[in-house]
Parts: C-alpha cells; sequence; structure tokens
C-alpha cells in the first residue's frame, strides 16, 4: 500500500513536472518568484544557448542583487524600480542585442497568467523571435504550458524547462515528505483548473 501511494505521488509530480530538454533558442525567460530561477536562466544566456534573455521581477528579486547577475554588461537598478513594493508589481528586465531594458508589467489577480500576457506582448512586438526557453520551479510547468499555449503568438517553438537543484525538498521521491512542498504541489491541481477555466472561456468568449 505504501508502494503504491509513493509511486502515485512520484506520478504526479513528473506530470506537473513536463519538462523539455534543453536546446539552443533565441529567448530565455524566467518567471518571478525564485532567485535561482533568474540565476538558472543567465546561465543558459551565458553559456550560448540563447541570444537575449527577459527576467520578470518583483519586489523581492529586487533585493536580490539583480545588478550582481551575470550580466555582460554594467547594470544598475533605477530609483524607479527600486521603489516597488506591492506583490503585484512587476518588471521584465532584458537584454537583447547589446541593451538592456526595463519595462513594467500590469499584474492582475492571477500573477503566472498576467506575466504570460505581459510576455505575449512583448513577443509580438519581436516577430524575429521564433524560439523560447521557458524558465520556473518544476511543479509549475503544466500549467505555465498551459498558459503559454492559449496566450503566446502562434509558429514560436516553446520549450520549458525546471530549475535543477532549485530546493532540497521539492524532488520526486520525497515532495510530499515537507509540509512547504507538499502545499506547494498539491495547490497546483486547483491553480490548473482554474486556469484552463479562465483561458477556455476568454477563448471561447472572444
Amino acid at each position: 500500500m505504501l508502494a503504491a501511494f509513493e509511486r502515485f505521488m512520484s506520478n504526479l509530480y513528473d506530470w506537473l513536472n513536463c519538462h523539455d530538454p534543453v536546446c539552443k533558442s533565441d529567448v530565455v525567460f524566467a518567471l518571478s518568484g525564485r532567485r535561482k530561477r533568474m540565476l538558472f536562466a543567465m546561465e543558459l544566456f551565458s553559456h550560448g544557448c540563447t541570444k537575449s534573455v527577459l527576467l520578470s521581477v518583483g519586489p523581492y528579486e529586487i533585493g536580490w542583487g539583480l545588478s550582481n547577475l551575470p550580466w555582460p554588461m554594467p547594470f544598475e537598478i533605477p530609483e524607479s524600480a527600486l521603489s516597488l513594493r506591492s506583490t503585484k508589481d512587476r518588471l521584465f528586465i532584458s537584454y537583447e542585442a547589446g541593451v538592456i531594458a526595463l519595462n513594467e508589467v500590469e499584474i492582475g489577480r492571477f500573477g503566472t497568467l498576467s506575466e504570460i500576457r505581459a510576455l505575449a506582448r512583448w513577443l509580438q512586438c519581436r516577430p524575429q523571435v521564433g524560439s523560447l526557453l521557458v524558465v520556473s520551479s518544476a511543479p509549475h510547468l503544466r500549467r505555465i504550458r498551459v498558459c503559454c499555449g492559449a496566450l503566446l503568438p502562434p509558429g514560436i517553438h516553446v520549450r520549458f524547462l525546471f530549475v535543477p537543484g532549485e530546493n532540497p525538498f521539492l524532488d520526486r521521491n520525497r515532495w510530499w515528505k515537507n509540509s512547504r512542498t507538499r502545499t506547494a504541489v498539491i495547490s497546483e491541481i486547483p491553480k490548473l483548473l482554474v486556469y484552463s477555466t479562465i483561458l477556455r472561456t476568454k477563448k471561447e468568449s472572444a
């Protein structure tokens, strides 16, 4: 009975963590929430996996020393960014074609959904982008995949990557043994249902 339970929990984790292998792409995009996502995205960029990098950052990430990430040129956080306070505040920080740019992002009730909508707008202004790597935590990837499939411009080849070693407790073989990771993984099920319903309703009403 215990073995069947553990197998089910591991399979649930694998289903949520619908990741792809790393490959070369035009842009890598990291969703906000954890510093290790930004570091992994910058690592992929530094290793030549992508031509450009795009980070979604909020007030917590601003305080994590964004200017200390391995940008290819000196970078200082402007005063306007340092004033971010609300969890609904977001900035997109990008490096492309030798230029670092910051853009404010409007975040609604559903943060991840809003970030992907903002990503879609960013991509629509860059028709030359044909491929994209999306970085987040392993259990989030199925929900993010649903959002990207509904919102991103057609024709862009998207691959979804999780951050290796992001959390020692966020492991497919023991995530349910820690209260925080257990909550994080289980909560993805209702979130996925809600996001799918919202996207389907908007599609039908369009």
